[in-house]
């Protein structure tokens, strides 16, 4: 009992320092709040619903536009989603509560967006449903008026996720030609997997990136488009510049592409899964992407749609979805929701842990997700990226590492 109450007065302690510093503070952001009328305790309270790296933005200028992602009270509840549904079922019972979550709860938001508009405070929103979220771009006022209101849960500034600074080549230029069995695909036992019978068929796999080069020998083949289901309907979603079919915005994408699937059908083995399809949606521009972006990508792989945004099919989302980008803040968890609603619908989520090794803590986010498979770089004595020694074959040194800052998991 005496524990408890230690404890107990600690916290109170901790509260009322906390209130004081609210108090004491002269920055504009909690100027703002103040003139929302709430109480002290109830102003702190809406302060802690803004992200902490927003709030320092607030600070050095309120009156100045900053693009925000509301994160609604209300989130559906699909991880219930019975394993015995098959696979379109399973899609629609996902999506189809999701859409319901952010109809019921959104109307009263945006009517409260509409009002900032026309008195100039917000120049613009985007509703999303997988993350029961509106994308805003408004002044400071803004962000304090919708964080007082009770259906909101938490408002955060919107984040640039990257892709990762290529690690050196592993091998002279001079061997840089087509092989039968890639050595990467050869370490981690692939052509064994391959001999039982598993190469990938009746898999489709989405890549999230800065787009993919369809007419690529190794892998213009497996696009689902140009074979099982023809068109780039439902196949392809340009999210940034809104490109009618697959093209690229650099080479990334198709890099990655052959390396889960790339397969010259003359012998040339790249890719771990040759049988597999694919499809894509560019989420980034060169080699970043806003959470907006990225969301709307993820929207797309639970419920794909028509190249324009129209008529969403989740009978027809992939397998699995590869990421290879990341927040050097492993600790950040702007994409969590939507990688939970991917699990849910039995979508399989990989994730690269990024290229900053070898030191511990080093992965990205969302590969420290625990929802989330993530994925190192291996390299093949005799090399300097070899660990350890440079004699034993596997995690490279370039490779980021756990543990996960999240939940303390190993990563890759």
């Amino acid at each position: 009992m005496a524990q408890q109450f230690g404890r107990s007065k600690y916290r109170t302690l901790l509260a009322l320092l906390l209130l004081c510093s609210l108090a004491l503070s002269s920055g504009p952001a909690q100027a703002s709040v103040r003139q929302t009328g709430l109480s002290q305790p109830a102003a702190f309270a809406v302060t802690l619903k803004i992200e902490p790296r927003l709030r320092q933005m607030l600070e050095r200028d309120e009156s100045g536009p900053v693009s925000y992602l509301v994160l609604l009270t209300e989130q559906a509840d699909t991880h219930n989603a019975i394993s015995s549904l098959d696979w379109a079922a399973k899609g629609y019972y996902v999506y189809e509560r999701l859409k319901a979550a952010a109809a019921h709860s959104q109307p009263a938001v945006i009517a409260s967006l509409d009002g900032m508009k026309r008195d100039g405070a917000v120049a613009h929103y985007k509703q999303f449903w997988i993350v029961n979220a509106i994308a805003v771009e408004g002044d400071g006022s803004s962000v304090y008026d919708l964080a007082a209101r009770p259906d909101v849960r938490y408002i955060q500034s919107q984040h640039s996720y990257s892709i990762p600074k290529p690690a050196p080549s592993q091998r002279p230029a001079s061997s840089n030609l087509p092989q039968a069995v890639e050595p990467n695909i050869s370490l981690v036992n692939a052509p064994a997997v391959w001999a039982q019978g598993y190469r990938g068929q009746g898999v489709t796999v989405v890549i999230i990136d800065s787009g993919e080069e369809a007419t690529h020998p190794a892998v213009s083949r497996q696009y689902r488009g140009s074979s099982i289901l023809p068109g780039n309907n439902y196949n392809w979603y340009d999210v940034v510049t809104q490109r009618a079919e697959p093209s690229w915005t650099n080479a990334h994408g198709t890099h990655v592409l052959g390396t889960i699937l790339g397969d010259d059908g003359a012998g040339n083995q790249v890719g771990m899964a040759p049988a597999a399809y694919w499809i894509g949606c560019a989420g980034l521009l060169f080699f970043s992407g806003s959470t907006n972006e990225l969301i709307e990508c993820a929207e797309f792989m639970l419920a794909p749609t028509r190249s324009d945004g129209g008529d969403p099919r989740p009978e027809l989302r992939p397998q699995v979805v590869n990421n290879s980008w990341g927040d050097t803040n492993g600790a950040d968890i702007g994409f969590q929701i939507a990688t939970q609603q991917w699990v849910n619908a039995g979508i399989f989520p990989v994730f690269a842990v990024g290229n900053s090794g070898p030191g511990v803590g080093t992965v990205l986010s969302p590969a420290s997700y625990p929802e989330s498979f993530s994925v190192g770089a291996v390299c093949y004595s005799p090399n300097p990226l070899c660990t350890p020694n440079n004699v034993v074959d596997g995690l490279a040194n370039t490779s980021s590492r756990g543990p996960s800052p999240i939940d303390g998991s190993i990563k890759p």
